[in-house]
């Protein structure tokens, strides 16, 4: 087999990470102009605290091979301050309302995401003895060369739902409630993010109609490929 659709794949690649992305924040109006230059100062230091560019290739590589990269933007309060935090989030983890072309259009976000039992119940004294057993995992899984062992895994389920304008957030594992925003007398009323969106931000890079997923290079170059390892195969038998 010839590396053709190997070689288009980190072609594009590299054409992604030449034109990464940067700031131009412009001001409104007049009023903004201070604003829009101290923006400009703090984002770029904030993608850096979070090692955008680490992110921004790995999500480029999925965009380019299957078509959808999945930024998570979150608030991480282990930090000094607190800061916020972006992150690759892998899109067979997420489901969604189907027939919808934007995210934030589904009523119900559900990530979710093997933890080990041991590391959970560490943190969550509660949950001892509540959960655990045999995995009837429903997220799908890759195929490894290495045999990885699930059966100490549990699914925790992050639900983030909208009631009008307000997003909340219930973590859960199982029928145990971990944390949820409406018992949360801080964020009760005002919800997980004033913004009211999913902090979730879909990239595609062919976009299909009713879905916020698209497809990529190799759904659409893979028949070319073995048309080319067709025509190798026949040049070589026949030389």
């Amino acid at each position: 087999r010839s590396a053709w659709l190997f070689n288009c794949i980190n072609t594009k690649h590299a054409d992604f990470m030449d034109s990464m992305p940067t700031f131009a924040i412009l001001p409104r109006e007049q009023n903004d102009e201070q604003s829009a230059s101290v923006l400009t100062q703090i984002m770029p230091v904030i993608l850096q605290q979070s090692d955008f560019e680490s992110v921004y290739d790995a999500n480029c590589l999925t965009k380019c091979k299957h078509g959808t990269a999945v930024y998570g933007v979150f608030w991480d309060a282990t930090t000094n301050l607190g800061d916020i935090k972006i992150s690759k989030v892998d899109v067979l983890n997420l489901f969604w309302k189907g027939g919808i072309s934007n995210i934030q259009d589904s009523p119900n976000l559900f990530h979710v995401q093997l933890r080990d039992v041991k590391e959970l119940e560490d943190a969550y004294p509660s949950l001892r003895n509540k959960i655990g057993g045999e995995n009837n995992s429903t997220v799908a899984q890759y195929l490894y060369d290495d045999s990885i062992d699930t059966t100490d895994a549990v699914e925790v389920i992050d639900w983030d739902y909208k009631e009008g304008k307000i997003l909340h957030l219930c973590t859960f594992v199982g029928d145990e409630i971990l944390y949820s925003t409406e018992d949360d007398p801080q964020r009760a009323e005002s919800g997980l993010y004033a913004h009211g969106e999913y902090p979730f931000h879909f990239d595609t890079l062919f976009k299909v109609e009713g879905t916020p997923a698209g497809f990529g290079y190799i759904d659409v170059l893979k028949s070319d490929q073995e048309q080319i390892d067709t025509l190798g195969k026949a040049i070589i038998n026949n030389v």
